[in-house]
Order: structure tokens, then sequence, then C-alpha cells
């Protein structure tokens, strides 16, 4: 895929997730589509595509969303995509289990980081509520991977 296409294809979620992600929520907690894009073109592509559109994405995300936490969604993609770049590397010497816990684990850390920024108010009231948040915030995208693992597999055979 090349890089104008793979762009293309980024501006696409980020109007997918902007347009459908509210749709689709559920008690406040909203899938997010574009980390998926950036995991998967990660473990495809390496970790400098996936590093650079994450960056991208993620700016473009934090203008649109008006957050206030101005480049939290650059952080994490960044983040994930170097890790997901790193198991692309790795792939091939490991076991399908093993690739499965790990690209599920980055994920976990994805999330965790997200929401101990975006909440940081209710991890310093309520603890059990982070935690709450955080696994609702990384169940709801993992099974929308889960989901798109049927049609389009992360590691292909």
């Amino acid at each position: 895929m090349k890089k104008v296409t793979l762009i293309y294809f980024g501006l696409l979620t980020l109007l997918f997730q902007s347009i459908f992600s509210e749709l689709m929520s559920i008690r406040g907690v909203r899938p997010d589509f574009i980390y998926i894009f950036i995991l998967y073109i990660s473990i495809m592509r390496g970790s400098f595509i996936g590093m650079t559109l994450g960056f991208l994405l993620g700016i473009f995300t934090d203008i649109i969303s008006a957050g206030t936490s101005f480049g939290l969604s650059s952080l994490t993609y960044v983040i994930t995509a170097y890790f997901g770049g790193f198991l692309s590397k790795v792939s091939e010497r490991l076991l399908p289990l093993h690739f499965h816990i790990t690209w599920i684990t980055i994920s976990l850390i994805h999330f965790a980081i997200f929401a101990y920024i975006q909440y940081q108010l209710l991890f310093s009231l309520n603890i059990f509520l982070w935690i709450q948040k955080w696994i609702l915030l990384s169940l709801y995208t993992l099974c929308i991977i889960w989901v798109i693992q049927f049609v389009y597999p992360l590691r292909q055979k």
C-alpha cells in the first residue's frame, strides 16, 4: 500500500471516527477506530510509518475533538505504533498465542495511558471507577478488533 493511500485511509478513518464513534457510544464509552487503524498499520508496515500516521492522526483527532488534553492522542498512538512495529519484527518468531497476547497487552497499555491522563480526577478520587472506565474502554475497542479479525486478521499466515 502506497503512502498516499495510507494517508487517504487514515483521513477516512478519522472521518469515520468523528461521525460514528458518538453514535456507537455506550454510556460515554466510545470505540477508537483510529487506534485500530494505527495498530494494523504498524503491525503490517512497521513502526516508522505507524508512528508518523499515529502522530498526524492524533493531532487531527485532538483538534477535532477540542479535548482538554491536547497531544494525548498523538502520544498514545505513537506509543502503540512503536510497540506494534516492534511486534511486526518479531511476529514470525512468536507462536500465534504469544502474538495475540502481545498485541492485546499493547492495547491495554494504550488505554491505561489514555485513561490515566484523560480521567486523572477519577483516578485520584475513586480508583475502582477508573479501573472500570479503563477496562470498558479497552474491551469495547478490543471487541471491534475481534470482529475485524474474521475479515482481516492482524497476523497473516
